[in-house]
């Protein structure tokens, strides 16, 4: 070998471990999530029934008990094939003919199975129900990655995209996207087909939209991890760029919820980051005025939650910094991140969320949703009313509660059961509603017997 030959090929290896050192690097780091987005469920929660949208309002409601779990990005929610997340319907996610993607990271504890038809694991949809009603899903299904929709143009459409059999436990990022008339799937970043459909527009489903299964079929027996959806169809690098980064995922910057409070009451607020421990401490800083503290600071879900609480009453109005001190006085700030404001009065909604169908003997989900719309902490008692005498009822606000005996305060919420006249009442104490914040109650009502006609959900709400 002489001695050019030798250098050539040591600088060829020293350039090689230059790009393999690069890569590493780049695959150790997050990437920040592309534009476009419109909800990112990260499923980092470790406690409560709630997944939370990183960037909107699309809180999704457990039902089943999906398990926390490690993930492939953080958190992650595990299904045992009858659990499931419902969130509440969305024109957000009505696509018609437009431009959109999903990516998500799924691993699986069963081998898939079933058809086109009828998946075995539905990963993500909206659908109003078997058969030729407005759907659309994401899915494995007869062993093909798959996209499934009802056109307003005519019959339902399967768009079959390739096989795919991942190895039970194994992550796998995943995507679909729409651009014009062409859609593609891909597998941690690379393009598995693409199916051409010209004209097609996606009916709207009046329905929620659910993470686990879809039709009450294709319950997935896995993990999910990181589910989004945008409003444009993500390139294949912009993908690639997700799948490659692996654990770091998509950036999540500190964030703080609300943004806002009002200046006659206490307001509670949820800061969302990574790395929050217990001992921490969370306070209001603005140039000229006195510190506000916040009190009963606690951190929650694996360290991604730090909760805290202010008293705002007669505070000075205007923009204000968060600044969060560490128990070993290493310190964290969101310049600007907090405004304090005049004061509106709680104002508590209230909505249910369910199909219109319910069989004898078998279960339905339905879920009571409510929030506060004011800008400091409220309270509310509600009244669940119209749930036939001959049912089966289970409630879950955290733990769930199938006795009439039963009298339990879970979460600042205290319920249980009355049976008046025909009808069963649920009256419930929410003792706490943050200032902008949303909760979930979840029931699932099984009929022993149909009742003589339909039957109509209400609920009323009522200061405590």
């Amino acid at each position: 070998m002489n001695i050019v030959t030798h250098c050539f090929r040591r600088l060829f290896f020293l350039i090689a471990l230059t790009i393999l050192a690069a890569t590493a690097q780049a695959a150790n780091q997050c990437v920040p999530p592309p534009s476009g987005i419109i909800a990112w469920w990260p499923l980092d929660e470790t406690e409560g029934n709630l997944a939370s949208d990183r960037v909107g309002t699309h809180l999704g409601a457990f039902f089943g008990n999906p398990v926390a779990s490690p993930g492939k990005v953080g958190g992650a929610l595990g299904f045992d094939g009858t659990n499931y997340v419902d969130v509440p319907d969305s024109d957000a996610w009505a696509f018609g003919a437009s431009d959109f993607t999903i990516e998500l990271w799924a691993s699986l504890s069963a081998e898939g199975g079933g058809s086109l038809g009828h998946p075995s694991h539905i990963f993500i949809g909206n659908d109003e129900g078997p058969g030729g009603v407005p759907k659309w899903f994401f899915a494995l299904g007869g062993g093909q990655l798959e996209f499934h929709f009802t056109a307003a143009e005519g019959p339902q459409r399967f768009l079959a995209f390739g096989g795919f059999s991942p190895s039970v436990g194994q992550w796998h990022h995943l995507a679909v996207t729409r651009k014009g008339n062409e859609w593609r799937a891909f597998i941690d970043g690379v393009q598995l087909g693409a199916v051409i459909v010209d004209d097609a527009v996606i009916i709207n489903p009046d329905a929620p939209l659910t993470m686990g299964q879809a039709e009450q079929i294709g319950f997935m027996a896995g993990h999910l991890d990181e589910v989004s959806i945008y409003h444009r169809a993500l390139a294949q690098a912009e993908l690639q760029a997700i799948a490659n980064a692996g654990a770091a995922g998509k950036c999540k910057e500190m964030k703080i919820q609300p943004q806002a409070g009002g200046d006659i009451g206490t307001v509670s607020v949820r800061i969302t980051g990574s790395g929050f421990v217990e001992g921490m401490t969370v306070k209001l800083k603005k140039d000229g005025q006195t510190d506000i503290e916040g009190t009963s600071v606690n951190a929650g879900n694996g360290g991604t939650t730090l909760n805290a609480t202010f008293d705002l009453a007669g505070k000075p109005r205007g923009v204000w910094d968060v600044v969060i001190t560490r128990p070993d006085n290493s310190v964290a700030t969101l310049p600007g991140g907090f405004a304090i404001e005049e004061g509106r009065a709680p104002k508590i909604w209230v909505d249910i969320v369910g199909l219109n169908l319910i069989r004898q003997g078998r279960p339905q989900t339905f879920h009571v949703f409510y929030g506060n719309t004011g800008n400091i902490n409220g309270a509310a008692y509600l009244a669940i009313r119209g749930i036939p005498k001959s049912s089966d009822v289970k409630v879950n606000f955290g733990r769930i509660v199938d006795s009439l005996s039963q009298d339990l305060m879970v979460n600042n919420i205290r319920t249980h059961f009355i049976d008046y006249k025909s009808e069963r009442m649920i009256p419930v104490d929410i003792y706490n509603i943050s200032a902008g914040s949303t909760g979930s109650i979840s029931l699932n009502i099984k009929l022993r017997n149909l009742p003589g006609s339909a039957f109509s959900l209400l609920t009323t709400v009522m200061k405590p």
